[in-house]
């Protein structure tokens, strides 16, 4: 299960809860261990008063699925790690300021990020990420949006 939240240009805000679900696969890859995992988040972007386009709202919705992997050095003993996914996301409305619109309310998503598990069975994760949601060229325009967040991971 997790948490973060996060900034992109121009102040919109998000924050997100979502679940990862471990594959059972594990490959020995450049002297580490790759895995991966499936996440599905419900996110919430917000713009300050002022900035959302008029007649449009300040808030939007976003489900997302999206595959990742992360990779750990020194065969995967490692407490640190590298990660990146793609996916796909569907937001409530079309997400609009008054700096971009995007034209479909479909997206796709992708993150890369750093991180470091701690805790006496590693239950506990902090990742550094950075994000870009956009429609990938589907639909003129195609602005996309590019965050910077924090999560907080735990295992169960």
């Amino acid at each position: 299960m997790f948490l973060d939240g996060g900034r992109a240009a121009g102040d919109v805000g998000l924050a997100s809860v979502g679940l990862q679900w471990p594959w059972t696969w594990r490959r020995s890859l450049m002297g580490g261990a790759l895995t991966g995992h499936w996440e599905v988040h419900l996110a919430r972007w917000r713009v300050p008063e002022g900035t959302a386009e008029p007649g449009v709202g300040r808030l939007w919705t976003q489900w997302a699925l999206v595959p990742a992997l992360r990779w750990r050095p020194d065969e995967g003993r490692s407490a640190w790690f590298v990660e990146g996914g793609i996916g796909v996301s569907v937001m409530d409305g079309h997400y609009a300021t008054r700096h971009k619109a995007f034209s479909t309310r479909f997206n796709f998503t992708d993150h890369v990020g750093v991180g470091v598990s701690f805790g006496a069975q590693r239950q506990h994760e902090l990742i550094l990420l950075a994000r870009h949601v956009s429609n990938g060229g589907i639909r003129k325009p195609n602005p996309g949006e590019n965050f910077v967040q924090l999560r907080y991971s735990r295992s169960f």
